[in-house]
């Protein structure tokens, strides 16, 4: 769901909906989400280079 449509929504409780969707936190947890997502991609240099040195001189199956 969009953020701009998260920072839109009514703090409305509808049946059926999801606990973050039916809270006034719904935008602090999609912005957290986002932060997160932002530090992986930030890593993902790093992540790779470990993953790297962890299988190097592995042998595999073939």
């Amino acid at each position: 769901m969009p953020l701009v449509t998260l920072m839109e929504r009514q703090a409305v409780i509808f049946e059926g909906v999801d606990l973050w969707e039916s809270s006034d936190q719904s935008c602090e947890i999609m912005l957290k989400h986002l932060a997160t997502a932002r530090q992986i991609a930030q890593n993902a240099e790093m992540y790779s280079l470990t993953a790297e040195q962890m299988l190097e001189g592995r042998e595999w199956d073939k």
